[in-house]
């Protein structure tokens, strides 16, 4: 059963505009999800990650995530010797996780993202409605090439609009992590005097650096989370939409005797590819999760942690809150988008 926030998102009429029912007067059934077992094996697979990403409010996991810095960093400042009675596996800075997956985090972000938010831009944004489709089933062939030319337009300036959140996400998260760099070079100091210049300079002479190092790592983990938890919200009515346009399709097939819908052909070719992603995506999230208790725990003093936590917060409440929900920004940045059929 749809529960009410499902509902809110599911923006489609269920009411066909044209009554179809057979000459029997007997309103026709039609099957609307594949009952295969692969397919039962996937959809199981597909609740699992919803039940860890986009079933959880993000305002709940922020306060996980800030109660677990706190926490972390008072253990790790006070009593170190007890972060290994929490956390038994520790991952060095050497470790293939941090050395692959956190220090080059931003990649794997928008390796992961950018396909995701393109595949679903290009099935939410290439939908015929019922009067169109019957239209254009007459159209010429001449029509034809126009028509098809006007979609790609659409399409290509819809997936633009799009991705320009992650462009803007990746010039925040820019200027974040080099301006974590600066704090520390301005306000941090070496034992050494000669050796001021920078930590890894003063580290190499060997002094000792005095700073406030911002942790990057606390500000990739969250930011890089919260984010993708926005752009895959599109996930919570993604099936039933599906099942949505399934029985779309066939209704057009069999009732109105004209030929298949474009946008439940583009669902059907983009399917796959798109839960194979949602579900990298929540290994994404699962594993960030991970490394932000190991720093938590053992890496970095708490305030450090803290600012870090506090700045990639206020980033994302800023750019999905307030700045992508503007009017005036939607002809060049698009807010996520949500499951919606016109009939």
């Amino acid at each position: 059963m749809v529960n009410k926030k499902q509902s809110s998102l599911l923006k489609f009429r269920r009411t066909p505009s044209t009554p179809t029912t057979s000459s029997d007067g007997v309103e026709p059934k039609f099957l609307t999800t594949d009952t295969s077992f692969g397919h039962v094996v996937t959809m199981i697979a597909l609740r699992f990650c919803r039940r860890i990403t986009v079933d959880i409010k993000t305002e709940n996991r922020i306060v996980v995530y800030f109660g677990l810095i706190v926490f972390g960093g008072i253990v790790g400042d006070f009593a170190p010797i007890l972060c290994r009675a929490f956390m038994p596996i520790r991952t060095t800075k050497d470790s293939y996780i941090n050395q692959y997956f956190v220090k080059i985090g931003w990649f794997w972000t928008l390796f992961l993202t950018l396909p995701f938010i393109t595949m679903t831009s290009h099935v939410m944004s290439s939908f015929v409605s019922k009067e169109k489709a019957m239209t254009d089933a007459g159209d010429s062939s001449s029509t034809e090439g126009s028509r098809t030319s006007r979609i790609k337009e659409v399409v290509g300036s819809l997936v633009t609009r799009d991705t320009a959140r992650m462009v803007v996400n990746t010039i925040v998260w820019y200027i974040s992590v080099n301006s974590f760099v600066s704090i520390e070079k301005t306000v941090g100091s070496c034992s050494v005097t000669s050796a001021s210049q920078s930590r890894d300079f003063c580290l190499k002479k060997g002094g000792s650096w005095t700073g406030f190092d911002i942790s990057g790592h606390t500000f990739l983990l969250m930011f890089s989370t919260l984010l993708i938890l926005e752009e895959v919200s599109i996930m919570v009515g993604w099936e039933p939409f599906g099942h949505h346009l399934n029985a779309q399709n066939q209704q057009f097939l069999k009732s109105l005797k004209i030929g298949p819908n474009k946008q439940f052909i583009v669902f059907e070719k983009m399917s796959t590819m798109i839960r194979v992603n949602f579900m990298f995506l929540t290994i994404f999230v699962f594993l960030s999760d991970f490394m932000l208790m190991q720093t938590a725990l053992f890496y970095h003093t708490m305030i450090q942690k803290a600012a870090a936590g506090l700045w990639a917060t206020f980033c994302w409440f800023l750019l999905y809150k307030i700045i992508f929900k503007i009017d005036i920004f939607h002809q060049v940045i698009k807010p996520p988008s949500r499951p919606y059929i016109e009939q």
